[in-house]
């Protein structure tokens, strides 16, 4: 595994938390999530400044995709493949 890979897959879980976190606290507080008038809290701002930051100044970026599929063995019983 590539130095770092694990850094990514770090980041790419809290961007997607917080990508999903932000919008229900603001509804939880009964905030107004209409998007002529934003309501960011000014750490969650910083956090995904700090983050976009990082990524941007990479000067590679790599992943793997991991695909499952499966096929129906002679007796009907799924035999599931990865690539």
């Amino acid at each position: 595994m590539e130095k770092g890979t694990s850094m990514y897959r770090m980041l790419h879980v809290l961007i997607a938390a917080l990508c999903c976190v932000i919008p229900l606290g603001a509804h939880a507080q009964g905030q107004n999530l209409d998007p002529k008038q934003p309501s960011i809290q000014p750490a969650a701002l910083a956090l995904l400044k700090a983050m976009s930051d990082k990524l941007a100044g990479a000067k590679k970026l790599s992943f793997t995709a991991l695909g499952m599929f499966d096929v129906p063995a002679a007796n009907g019983q799924p035999l599931f493949y990865a690539t």
